[in-house]
Order: C-alpha cells, then sequence, then structure tokens
C-alpha cells in the first residue's frame, strides 16, 4: 500500500509540472526545462531545472541556469544514528559566457547557491571563475583559470535565538596548465593549482584557520592502435576546505578553549597514481582503471588535541580501487536496440584508527559492488525500457563510542523511458523487491578504545523508490 501511495505522489508532482513546463513558448534551440519527482519510504522530493541560452554573435554564446530541489523525509546521513524527520529547499542560480576565437577562449562564470535546511538556518556560497585558453601553435594549449568564493552558513541554536553560529569561508585560487599534442595518437598534459582559504567560526566566542595546498597533475594519454585508448594519470590530490568539517572541530574546542586558532584542520590530501584503458571489442567497449593514493591526511572521527570528539585528521594510510566495465550490444542476437552494461568495482584501504590506534579500512569504504543493466527498444518510436540490478558490499562507520556496520545487499530495479521530439519522460523503479538491507549499531562505554560494549541495535534501512522525470526543450 505504501509503495502505491508513493508512484501516486510521484505521478501527481510530475503531472503538475508538466503543466508548467508547457506554458512556455520559445526556441527548441534556446532553451530547455526539466522536472522530476522522487518518493521513497522514506522521503518526498521535487526538482525543478529551466536553462536558458540565447545566441549573441557566433564568437560569442551565454547560458543561465536555475534550479529548485526542494523535499521532505530523513535526508541520508550514514555517520548519524538518528536523524529526524525535516524539510530542505536548495535554490542555485549559474550564468555562464564564453568568446572564442580560433586561437584564444574566454570564459566566465558566476554561481549562487543557497540552501535552507528547513529549521531555519541558512546556508549560501557564491563563487566566480574566470578561464583564458591560448593556443599559439597548433600542437600547443596553454589554460590559465582563477577561481573566488564566499561561502557562509548560519545555523540556529536552541535556546540561543539571538546568538546563532555563524561559519565564513574566503577561498582563492589559480591553475595553470599546458596541452601539448605531440603526434595524433599521443598528448601530453602537465598542470598546476594552488588554493588557499581562510576561515571563521562565530559563536558565543571566535576560532579561526587557514591553510594552502597545492596540486600538481602529470598527464599522458595515448591511442597506439585503432580503437584502444589509454590514459595515465600522477597527481596530488586534495578535496576543497570543508566549511561543515571546520565548524565541527572549532565547536568542540570552543567548550575547552574561549577562542583560539584550529590547528587541526586540514583538507583531505593524497598522492594518486592511476592508469586506465579502453578497448573497442566490434560492437562492445571493455574499459580498465587501477587506481592507487597515499594518503598525506583524511578525515575521521577522534578526539583532537583538548579531548573534545570531533571530525579529525588523520595522517599516512592507503586506498586502492579497481573498475572494470563492459558495454554491450545485443546485435548478434538480433535485438538492434538491445544492450547490456557492467560495472564491477573493487576497493582496499588502510588507515591507523584516531581512537583504538589500530589499522582499519575507511570509514563507510564498501570493498565492492557492482551493476548490471539491460536496455531495450520496443515496437513503439521512441519508447525503450530496461532492468537493472545492483550488488554493494558491507561497509562499516566508525564513530567515537559506536561502530555501525551495514550488511551487504543486492537491489533489483527498471524504468520505462519514452522520447518524442523535444520531450523525454522517465519513470524510474529502484528497489523494485522492496528488499531492505540490514545494519548494526555497537555502542560502547565511553569510547570504542575500551571495548565494552553496552547496547547492539539492529535494524532496516532503505526501500522502495519511485521517480518520475519529465525534460522538454522548449
Amino acid at each position: 500500500m505504501r509503495r502505491v501511495f508513493n508512484t501516486a505522489s510521484a505521478f501527481a508532482l510530475s503531472l503538475s509540472s508538466i503543466l508548467v513546463t508547457h506554458a512556455w513558448a520559445m526556441d527548441a534551440d534556446l532553451a530547455s526545462v526539466a522536472v522530476a519527482s522522487k518518493a521513497t519510504d522514506a522521503s518526498r522530493e521535487v526538482s525543478g531545472r529551466v536553462v536558458l541560452a540565447p545566441r549573441l554573435a557566433d564568437d560569442t554564446a551565454v547560458q543561465a541556469l536555475l534550479s529548485i530541489d526542494a523535499g521532505a523525509g530523513v535526508p541520508a546521513a550514514p555517520a548519524a544514528s538518528s536523524v529526524e524527520p525535516k524539510s530542505w529547499r536548495d535554490v542555485k542560480l549559474t550564468a555562464q559566457a564564453v568568446w572564442s576565437a580560433p586561437a584564444a577562449r574566454i570564459s566566465l562564470e558566476a554561481l549562487d547557491e543557497m540552501r535552507f535546511p528547513g529549521d531555519g538556518g541558512l546556508r549560501e556560497d557564491r563563487t566566480a571563475r574566470a578561464g583564458l585558453q591560448l593556443k599559439p601553435l597548433k600542437p600547443i594549449t596553454f589554460d590559465l583559470r582563477g577561481e573566488v568564493t564566499d561561502a557562509q552558513s548560519i545555523q540556529p541554536q536552541p535556546g540561543l535565538a539571538s546568538a546563532p553560529v555563524s561559519v565564513h569561508k574566503g577561498a582563492n585560487a589559480v591553475s595553470a596548465g599546458v596541452t601539448w599534442t605531440v603526434l595524433p595518437q599521443l598528448v601530453l598534459k602537465g598542470a598546476e593549482r594552488v588554493e588557499a582559504a581562510a576561515l571563521a567560526w562565530r559563536g558565543q566566542g571566535l576560532y579561526q584557520g587557514d591553510g594552502a595546498t597545492a596540486q600538481p597533475h602529470l598527464e599522458g594519454q595515448l591511442k597506439p592502435w585503432m580503437g584502444t585508448e589509454l590514459d595515465l594519470v600522477f597527481e596530488r590530490a586534495a578535496s576543497p576546505f570543508d566549511t561543515d568539517k571546520f565548524a565541527a572541530l572549532a565547536s568542540a574546542m570552543f567548550r575547552v578553549e574561549p577562542d583560539g586558532v584550529v590547528r587541526e584542520f586540514r583538507p583531505d590530501q593524497e598522492w594518486r597514481l592511476a592508469a586506465s584503458g579502453a578497448q573497442q571489442l566490434g560492437p562492445a567497449r571493455l574499459s580498465l582503471s587501477v587506481a592507487n593514493a597515499s594518503l598525506i591526511s583524511s578525515t575521521e572521527l577522534g578526539l583532537t588535541s583538548v579531548g573534545s570528539a570531533a571530525p579529525t585528521s588523520v595522517q599516512g594510510g592507503w586506498r586502492s580501487d579497481l573498475q572494470l566495465g563492459l558495454d554491450l550490444p545485443l546485435q548478434a542476437l538480433g535485438q538492434k536496440s538491445a544492450k547490456i552494461r557492467t560495472a564491477f568495482t573493487i576497493r582496499a584501504s588502510a588507515l591507523r584508527d584516531p581512537v583504538t590506534g589500530l589499522e582499519r579500512p575507511l570509514s563507510g569504504e564498501t570493498p565492492y559492488e557492482g551493476k548490471v543493466s539491460l536496455e531495450m527498444g520496443s515496437v513503439l518510436p521512441g519508447l525503450t525500457f530496461g532492468l537493472d540490478t545492483r550488488l554493494t558490499g558491507p561497509r562499516t562507520y566508525y564513530e567515537i563510542d559506536r561502530l555501525r556496520a551495514v550488511d551487504s545487499a543486492e537491489f533489483f530495479g527498471s524504468f520505462v523511458e519514452y522520447r518524442a521530439d523535444q520531450i523525454a519522460l522517465r519513470l524510474q523503479i529502484d528497489n523494485l523487491l522492496n528488499d531492505a538491507s540490514h545494519s548494526t549499531e555497537t555502542v560502547f562505554q565511553r569510547d570504542r578504545s575500551t571495548g565494552q560494549v553496552v547496547e547492539i541495535d539492529r535494524r532496516e534501512e532503505g526501500g522502495a523508490g519511485v521517480s518520475l522525470t519529465l525534460k522538454r526543450k522548449v
């Protein structure tokens, strides 16, 4: 009965969106609209997207994008033991302009994203980007980019409505790169990105932090013979400076020291070596990639220098993964419009647990996952349907005083899509059999290093989900 209600909700939301969509009347090359709704046992979501792309001149392109997402229910929060239902709303506005010539290209972009989590708080990210691409010689291309980010979040505190907690981040990044086409079959790339950020946490006190990262990147692409593509990458990768992590650290340290500097604040960084290849085998395509990384720092829940529980940077460790994919059209079996897509990933990692001091995998990492999908056409023009199955391995989330182990799970889904002229309508059903995965939460006395279990809770997670998406060029 609940699944029927979810399906009806998705159809009702999408039908109302269709009525709004058809009110547009513009050139099909100038704009497009997409509307989607999704319902599960835990949440209801609806989203809309409008893209405007007027033509100004042959060498100038302008695009404006507005997207709105809203929903209510229990958002995904793997690291939390319990999450209260709530509503949320995201509004994102992007403007882009590109001017191009045979030997140069200039791009400008401005982005403003606001998130209203439904609890009276606000999060806003404003970003401006500029890029310059020069091609003084035919085989060589220079790429220069700059980025400025200003982000702020305001979170009201229970009982302290007049003194909300706010976090501000200002970040600047510049990058320079060069691409050399040595031969039509061989391309070499080199780049360097430098980012600096300053953050401030304001509550009943003030905490500040800053940092900088350098991210070199070397890459080689080779096509030794027809249908074969090889790629090799060596780089130092770094995640953006995380305001949520900084706020949690500052809040934890404030309980001991009223004001100060968060010196334990670091983004996730790693040295990474990756190799990938793809081979066309007639109508089929086989791909393989292998990556190995030496972790410089990674974020895990641990104890800070003042003894408070918070996200902390763990030094050292490693991770690796192997990905295998196969796209196989079924033309040989007489099914001209049918194809099978498979993807399988194996992962492994290790770091020193900040609570117990023992070696363990990264929090939340699954050692394997795979997906197989079958897509087929029908006798009706524009109508396609498909089936997919997904396998996810077990994973464990580590907190200070507890750990949550999620069992492996298999899910089965299907979709039906209809395309005609400028319209695409897609119905997606996830977890068709409504199979729930199981998790076990183990709570320890004080923290996990004691080994003394005080509570074990086993529960079911997940459920069926239905989504209906409409896209139309108007």
